[in-house]
């Protein structure tokens, strides 16, 4: 799979389950979505498609991610 995907396979994973989980770490980490953006430099649309579960990051992110939310 290419790096210019904003999505990884997720092998059967609960895409909604992990974009819950993801907007409620960083609510509790006292972030918005457009600060996670912006420290990703992503659009803030992706982290929102993300908490939706309409895409999970890729690797990367996802990695960068768990640094920044916990």
């Amino acid at each position: 799979m290419e790096t210019k995907f904003r999505s990884v396979y997720t092998g059967g994973m609960d895409m909604q389950a992990v974009g819950m989980y993801l907007q409620e770490r960083r609510q509790a980490a006292g972030l918005t979505q457009e600060d996670v953006a912006a420290i990703l430099g992503v659009r803030s649309k992706t982290v929102s498609d993300w908490e939706a579960g309409r895409y999970v990051p890729n690797f990367e992110r996802m990695a960068r991610l768990a640094r920044i939310i916990g």
